[in-house]
């Protein structure tokens, strides 16, 4: 039975010597790699790690990141991504909700965990360990990433190895990637293309160049990073697809994005360079089942592509017919990479995961994607948007309902309904409901950065439809009405955070930045004014004032 772990241990028996991975001037071979993975394996066994026990992973973008995801797999469990930028409380509810009794730190993940309940084990463990069976099978599980829920509750997706084997498989034979990949290694490890541009190379001898945390938030740092990393192969998100240059990246081949729409103007520019994909795939679906390579001039939105190879797709009406090309319904896909489900959740997987009518294979489920889709003439898939009130803000998934339901539990609101329109805009009532710098402040200790509304309407009453329904159509009527319209730097700033007009008190991360923003609002200014600032600047001065 091949796993994860024994395709990339069995590759560091063949080319020992070979980088494996790679940031600046801090490289380790698959030597090295694998060494430091036992270690660490060894001590997760002395603490009861072994198939189904789930692990948490709490370190910041170092070799260290990659040497804990193989050594819990060589100890035979599933990982758990605890991202260091979450508020702890939201940390906590995913240790509790997963039962994990172990969690792998670096310096900052024993800072922010320190007094949890579970065992903190420092990622670097001194002294070679004995390589050992791990006692894990095609069925256990081998990660399990937490989603934003409905209810108010995270949930996670339990990915098994035979999914994640499956996944790489068919990915490297796609790509016909080999010993000469060369990684851009961007995702965050909560999101599961992070398996695609950390993980997926190991298999085959590539070099992982893994980005450091203060390059992944500066263009021109980034930028530098990826042409002094000769990187040929990776993933970026279609966020960054306009604030880096292809034709200085002369060793790409591939880049593929994901996770949200596109930019159509992107292909263009990208495909003058290098093949440029699109691909598609819930976190529920193992990192990417539908895609595309598209190239020349777009001037429309693009489809997510066709079914990848063992992945099958139908598009179904309510009754579950199959729907004719350009007719609209639910994307229903099928196949190897159809995950086990939610985490002591069997409500809800019954609910999503669904026997499939249309194949002869015994116990075959389809997941119900909740994406609105039609299939084209040429056989590509058209995305329409989301039958549920699920949105991607910076490429991840939130429930809507999950950011109402805690706004609601803030003791100055009375009402609360959230909307998207490029942001999360939350309608809060009564009138004299705490500002949108005090409600983030508060949400901020459940929710990570980016489910914080952005910006605010507070009103004294919501209105409602002649259904009795609360009009989100006189309420976004009611946010365009605020917005002002501005130049120079004041029109940037509006036009980056889709925020009104700025004051010069006005904070730029409480008015809804983020990292991806800042590193658009340092773009912009310094193609359209000719200031040189950095994303340091963003971050050191905050607000409009200090930046003007």
């Amino acid at each position: 039975m091949t796993l994860l772990s024994s395709l990339i241990t069995a590759q560091a028996a063949r080319t020992p010597d070979a980088p494996a991975v790679r940031q600046w001037e801090n490289v380790l071979t698959y030597a090295e790699l694998v060494e430091r993975a036992w270690a660490l394996a060894g001590r997760l066994r002395e603490l009861g790690v072994g198939p189904e026990a789930r692990v948490g992973l709490c370190t910041r973008r170092t070799p260290l990141m990659p040497v804990a995801v193989l050594a819990v797999h060589l100890a035979g469990g599933a990982y758990v991504p605890l991202d260091p930028g979450h508020p702890r409380q939201r940390l906590e509810e995913v240790l509790e909700d997963a039962g994990i009794a172990v969690v792998v730190v670096d310096e900052r993940g024993h800072e922010l965990l320190d007094g949890c309940a579970a065992t903190l084990v420092d990622a670097f463990q001194p002294g070679p360990a004995e390589p050992q069976e791990s006692g894990a099978v095609a069925g256990n599980a081998a990660w399990v990433i937490y989603t934003s829920g409905s209810t108010g509750r995270p949930k996670g997706v339990v990915v098994s190895h035979a999914n994640a084997v499956f996944f790489v498989t068919a990915t490297v034979a796609r790509f016909g990637l080999d010993a000469t990949c060369s990684s851009m290694a961007f995702s965050a490890l909560g999101f599961d293309a992070s398996i695609m541009d950390m993980v997926l190379p190991l298999t085959v001898g590539g070099c992982v160049q893994l980005v450091p945390d203060e390059d992944r938030v500066d263009p021109a740092r980034l930028q530098h990073f990826l042409e002094r990393h000769d990187v040929t192969w990776g993933y970026l998100p279609p966020a960054l697809l306009p604030l880096v240059d292809p034709s200085r990246l002369p060793h790409l081949r591939d880049v593929v994005t994901a996770g949200e729409p596109p930019p159509p103007e992107q292909v263009a520019r990208w495909s003058a360079h290098t093949r440029f994909h699109n691909l598609y795939g819930p976190t529920e679906l193992t990192v990417v089942v539908v895609g595309g390579e598209f190239h020349g001039v777009w001037e429309r939105p693009l489809p997510i592509g066709r079914p990848l190879s063992g992945c099958r797709a139908y598009i179904v009406d309510e009754d579950m017919n199959q729907c004719p090309p350009g007719v609209p319904g639910e994307l229903l896909v099928g196949g190897p990479q159809v995950s086990r489900g939610y985490l002591d959740r069997p409500a809800l997987t019954a609910e999503r995961f669904v026997p499939d009518p249309f194949s002869d294979e015994p116990g075959a489920r389809l997941y119900r994607t909740g994406d609105h889709v039609a299939w084209q003439e040429d056989g590509q898939i058209a995305f329409m948007g989301r039958l549920d009130r699920q949105v991607k803000v910076q490429g991840q998934r939130v429930e809507i309902g999950e950011v109402e339901t805690t706004l609601r539990a803030h003791p100055g609101v009375r009402q609360a309904v959230v909307d998207f329109a490029g942001e999360l805009v939350a309608y809060v009532t009564p009138e004299d409901a705490p500002d949108l710098a005090a409600l983030r402040e508060d949400l901020a200790v459940r929710l990570p950065p980016y489910m914080l509304p952005t910006r605010l309407v507070r009103l004294p009453l919501l209105p409602l439809n002649a259904s009795g329904k609360v009009d989100l159509a006189a309420l976004r009527a009611q946010s365009q009405r605020e917005r002002g319209t501005a130049s120079g730097l004041a029109g940037i700033w509006a036009r980056v955070l889709e925020a009104p007009v700025p004051d010069d008190e006005d904070d730029f991360f409480q008015r809804g930045g983020h990292s991806l923003r800042a590193m658009r609002l340092v773009a912009a200014v310094r193609a359209e004014l000719g200031r040189v600032v950095s994303v340091q600047d963003v971050y050191e001065g905050r607000t409009y004032g200090a930046l003007r």
